[in-house]
């Protein structure tokens, strides 16, 4: 069962997720695009994906028992664009979102540490 902490270079972050809350760190928007042009910072699309950094232990079913989440920390997922609550933890921007808002997990691509 996931504690719902994760590690961030031998530091515990200073927060539990509940429930069914992930908390994600997005993923920089690309700043040049393939063609070598300079995107400005005020056009730069926020993206909706990420890497999950904690998760809850899972949601509450009606009988009591306890789902687990299908997300875990070090996933990289897609998420809506205007999902989530924004939160700042030891000066790193987060999104806490819940596990439905998040759409898909990316399977290819290596999680960033």
């Amino acid at each position: 069962m996931c504690s719902g902490r994760l590690s961030f270079g031998g530091m515990l972050p200073p927060i539990r997720m509940l429930h069914d809350r992930v908390l994600v760190e997005q993923v920089a928007a690309p700043t040049v695009t393939p063609g070598g042009i300079l995107i400005p910072e005020s056009a730069q699309d926020k993206g909706g994906e990420g890497i999950v950094r904690a998760v809850g232990r899972g949601v509450i079913l009606p009988d009591g028992s306890i789902r687990k989440l299908a997300v875990l920390p070090g996933d990289r997922v897609v998420f809506g664009k205007f999902q989530g609550a924004k939160a700042r933890v030891d000066d790193r921007e987060y999104l806490v979102l819940h596990e439905c808002d998040c759409l898909a997990v990316v399977e290819d691509a290596p999680a960033q540490a």
